[in-house]
């Protein structure tokens, strides 16, 4: 698992944010819709803000750089999940299951990885037999 995993998650996170909103719309009030819709985009950005903070702490970047990041993280993440929880009239509920889907996602994957990364000789070849 590396960065392009990380990579795929956030921008599978956003555009399920986004088809969620679409779809959602409709059919649930609108404190759900903005909660989910919300929760996923905010859950992408701090997935993102904390991948090019550990990028460049593990690739020996400048301490600037990183520190640059670090204070980017801070009050540019958590404002904004303030500004979200205090002035957009969302349900916790859903903007708690919209943040952590992506993580969800993650943690479905590494076990699907974990599991099926070894698989028994025999069943590998009967497979490569029926094709």
């Amino acid at each position: 698992m590396g960065l392009n995993f990380i990579d795929r998650t956030i921008q599978l996170s956003w555009v399920t944010g986004a088809v969620l909103f679409v779809f959602l719309t409709p059919y649930s009030p609108i404190p759900v819709t903005w909660g989910i819709s919300i929760g996923v985009f905010l859950s992408g950005l701090n997935l993102w803000i904390l991948r090019t903070l550990f990028g460049s702490i593990f690739e020996g970047s400048s301490k600037v750089k990183t520190v640059s990041y670090l204070g980017m993280k801070f009050p540019i993440f958590y404002g904004l999940l303030l500004l979200v929880l205090v002035f957009i009239p969302v349900s916790l509920g859903a903007f708690f299951i919209g943040f952590i889907l992506p993580f969800v996602v993650i943690v479905l994957k590494t076990a699907g990885q974990v599991s099926f990364g070894k698989r028994p000789s025999s069943m590998a070849h009967t497979e490569r037999s029926c094709l």
